[in-house]
């Protein structure tokens, strides 16, 4: 037992090796690297600085080690979307997921609530926390994602956290505002130490006070997505037709439904590119 445990561990490590180093190798061959988002009138010194970020002035071999390296530490660096650290969407996800995981099991209402307090996890719990009260009140769309009081509000009274829960109208919300106003963050000095990653002491716990005065705590023991909580298809179509309806230009329903059918159904279609001219 002991060898075959052995031989899988020397396997899953050989592949995890393979797959990285495999698309890392893809990505420097094709054409361009990210520098090519920042524009053709981009500064010579912003595009070293990002070349530099990214390790792209580094060999293949050395950004490989690097990226390794850095994620043994569960340090899986920044998102080039979003700018933050990759660690920073993971925090966030699992309050959303504590949240969430509250107000169905126990039926809660925005008017249900007294306080929701989100209490412990990483330095970045506390990041995306505070200050609270220009993390109650973000002014643009990229703040707002990356605020915890904000999102938590959106997930109590929305019962989901989509696109739309972003936009400029979205972000003055009355009912989301009010409830972002009793929404705090605690930190929890008794913790044990943090490992990051997908450790339990990584992820922060959600406790709401109701109206009604119970105390409800929920740590989540896991996100959807992860091995442990795979998402369902259900789920995963609601999500492609959020971020379809704010394609640059419009895509009707029968296109993205088309599209969803051709997925569902891929081992059938001829030529994957189909796909892409149905939503073009």
């Amino acid at each position: 037992m002991v060898r075959f445990l052995l031989r899988r561990l020397l396997f899953a490590a050989l592949l995890v090796i393979a797959i990285s180093s495999g698309a890392l190798l893809l990505t420097r061959l094709a054409p361009g690297d990210v520098t090519a988002n920042l524009g053709a009138f981009a500064p010579a010194e912003e595009v070293a600085r990002t070349r530099a970020r990214f390790d792209l002035n580094r060999s293949p071999v050395a950004q490989w080690g690097g990226w390794a390296l850095r994620a043994s530490r569960f340090d899986f660096g920044d998102s080039f979307l979003y700018n933050r650290p990759v660690g920073e969407l993971i925090r966030r996800a699992a309050t959303n997921t504590a949240i969430l995981r509250l107000r169905e099991e126990h039926q809660l209402k925005p008017a249900d609530i007294a306080t929701l307090t989100v209490v412990g996890g990483t330095g970045a719990t506390k990041l995306l926390s505070e200050p609270l009260e220009l993390k109650r009140r973000p002014k643009l769309s990229i703040d707002a994602k990356f605020s915890i009081p904000f999102t938590s509000a959106v997930a109590m009274v929305h019962g989901t956290v989509a696109l739309k829960h972003f936009t400029d109208a979205a972000l003055a919300d009355p009912a989301v505002l009010a409830m972002a106003d009793r929404v705090s963050y605690r930190e929890d000095k008794d913790a044990p130490l943090q490992r990051g990653g997908d450790s339990a002491t990584s992820r922060p716990t959600v406790e709401i006070r109701t109206t009604d005065g119970r105390l409800l705590q929920c740590r989540p023991d896991g996100m959807p997505g992860d091995p442990r909580n795979p998402v369902s298809t259900q789920l995963l179509e609601a999500k492609f037709r959020d971020c379809v309806s704010f394609s640059a230009r419009p895509i009707k329903a029968a296109q993205a439904d088309r599209a969803i059918d051709m997925i569902r159904n891929l081992d059938e279609v001829g030529d994957a590119a189909e796909i892409i001219r149905v939503l073009s």
